[in-house]
């Protein structure tokens, strides 16, 4: 056990094991090794650690007003308390980009961003510090905890995420999403439907049925992980954060999109082109290939035909472009402009999906894929595994829980062997 005299006087210490005259540090005057001085010594470093953390946290204002969730203290903090706490965390420079949106919808906007990057800042924070003033920030700005320890992430990030998906035309803009509320969903689809018929007087009356389906969906993780240094981490203004949140958005949007198309089924959603559909086999006859694209969309109901789009590999789509009719016009139409129906095929949409394999041409609907969406995000990060300890850096998991399968194959079509690739 260590005695401590103030460097400065004769006084000894007091309880905090500060000097009691001017509050100076205390050095070593001798050794004493008994076992209940020593746990009497780590008592009162815990009650000075204890004491100067909540002076810390008490400056920031972190404890009071919209704060006060942040040691579990109250009720949950409402939007506008988070908003409020979101504006007290801003950084200097971050600040002055918010004070400098042009209204105050602008500044909404922003502090709805700045919500997720300063939740992703302190949580990445706490995990290379292990500070728990960071870890109560994110408490304060997460909807909650999921049973293995990651947090949900505040409820902008699952806004901004979808928003992001749908701005980069990835196919959850067009596929329906039916948010899950539980671990499975039942949703009845129909078979075949009712059928009517003439009859004539005294006459019976034909009967008839409709057959009914059932989909189940049970919702799969997907995951996604990003490496940043921790230099970076502790650096980071808003815009940076939000660079790793777009990466997320992207990396999570490309897999989506994969899984629609041609998901196994098995731990993953159940891809359109994983079913057994009708259309074309174009028998790798050059010849035939423009008349069979302009055939395939008719080959496809009407009701379905209304708002269907091709989904074609870049590479195949190509190709395409150079196809002309008997007419000598080309197929494809639309090439100069810009955005996601600009291009047309045969007069319908065309959406580039490398997924697609390159001899395959697929037309549907694709509001009739059914992406059942667990509705939650949430994030873990580490500074031990998967190398991140060696090289100093910080591992960012995001996951998802979804599931997905055609709800009625009748609405696709394909060309196959297409002899494009």
């Amino acid at each position: 056990m260590k005695n401590f005299k103030c460097n400065k006087c004769d006084h000894t210490a007091n309880e905090k094991g500060f000097c009691p005259k001017d509050g100076a540090e205390l050095v070593e005057a001798k050794m004493n090794d008994t076992d209940s001085a020593v746990e009497k010594l780590l008592g009162r470093i815990r009650e000075v650690v204890k004491e100067e953390t909540e002076k810390t946290v008490k400056d920031l204002g972190l404890n009071d007003g919209p704060g006060k969730k942040i040691f579990g203290t109250g009720k949950d903090l409402s939007r506008e308390e988070r908003t409020q706490l979101v504006e007290k965390l801003l950084s200097d420079r971050d600040r002055a980009t918010y004070e400098s949106c042009e209204d105050e919808k602008a500044q909404k906007r922003f502090l709805a961003k700045a919500r997720t990057a300063y939740f992703f800042k302190h949580l990445i924070q706490h995990q290379i510090t292990h500070d728990q003033a960071h870890l109560e920030v994110v408490k304060a700005l997460a909807e909650g905890t999921n049973a293995d320890g990651g947090f949900l992430t505040p409820s902008e990030f699952r806004a901004q995420l979808v928003e992001d998906l749908k701005d980069k035309g990835f196919l959850r803009n067009f596929v329906t999403v039916i948010p899950m509320n539980s671990d499975s969903l039942e949703l009845p689809t129909l078979l075949s439907g009712v059928q009517v018929s003439w009859g004539s007087e005294n006459t019976t009356i034909s009967t008839t049925t409709a057959r009914f389906g059932n989909l189940t969906f049970a919702p799969k993780r997907l995951n996604t992980m990003i490496y940043t240094s921790r230099e970076l981490v502790a650096d980071a203004a808003l815009n940076v954060v939000q660079l790793l949140v777009r990466l997320i958005n992207e990396a999570i949007g490309r897999e989506e999109d994969r899984v629609i198309v041609n998901g196994s089924g098995s731990g993953q959603p159940k891809g359109i082109l994983q079913e057994t559909l009708l259309g074309i086999d174009n028998a790798n006859v050059d010849a035939d290939l423009p008349d069979n694209i302009k055939k395939l969309p008719y080959r496809l109901g009407a009701p379905y035909r209304r708002n269907a789009r091709w989904l074609i590999n870049g590479k195949s789509l190509a190709n395409v472009s150079a196809l002309k009719d008997s007419q000598n016009n080309y197929l494809i139409g639309g090439l100069e402009s810009k955005g996601v129906d600009a291009t047309t095929l045969a007069g319908y949409p065309v959406h580039e999906q490398n997924d697609v394999p390159l001899d395959t041409l697929v037309f549907g609907d694709l509001s009739f894929y059914y992406l059942a969406d667990r509705e939650q995000v949430g994030v873990e990060t580490t500074t031990e595994g998967a190398g991140t300890f060696e090289k100093h850096q910080v591992a960012i998991k995001v996951f998802e829980r979804i599931d997905g399968k055609v709800a009625q194959t009748l609405a696709f079509r394909t060309l196959t062997n297409a002899g494009i690739d």
